[in-house]
This record gives C-alpha cells, sequence and structure tokens, in this order.
C-alpha cells in the first residue's frame, strides 16, 4: 500500500496536534486526501487505534476525497476533550 507513510506521518501529527492543543481523545477527526488514496474511515481508525492511544469506539473519523495531490493528506479538524 502507497499510502503506508501516510499513515504514520498522519499518526505523528496528530499526536503531536493534540499534545499541542491538550486533547486525550478525539472524538471527531476529518481528513482530505487524494481521490485515488486508500486510505479509508476504517483502516484511519485502525492504524490509529494500533499506535495511538487517542481514540476510542466512540471516535467518528470522516475520510473526504478531493483533488489534492496525490500521497498528501489534509487534518481539516479534530475536536476531542
Amino acid at each position: 500500500m502507497h499510502d503506508t507513510f501516510l499513515f504514520s506521518r498522519l499518526a505523528d501529527s496528530l499526536s503531536f496536534l493534540c499534545k499541542e492543543n491538550k486533547i486525550k481523545r478525539i472524538d471527531k477527526l476529518v481528513i482530505i486526501v487524494h481521490k485515488n488514496s486508500h486510505i479509508n474511515e476504517k483502516n484511519m481508525y485502525d492504524y490509529l487505534n494500533k499506535h495511538t492511544n487517542l481514540i476510542n469506539d466512540n471516535t467518528k473519523i470522516i475520510i473526504k476525497r478531493e483533488e489534492i495531490e496525490e500521497l498528501t493528506a489534509v487534518i481539516e479538524s479534530v475536536e476531542g476533550n
């Protein structure tokens, strides 16, 4: 999967953002990816669940597909407490 590096970078960026904003758990996450990306809600959840402790069963992950550069993602919003 070409998106493996992207998963890792997203997890690192989310960890940094949550630490900086004192968020311990993500309630809702919106990410924009390229239209041909293999990233979807389920595999993003699975990756974050395995590699971070920022999400739980109630976390809502939304993946939007747009015409952005391939192998790029934009964290549009993070809500949590």
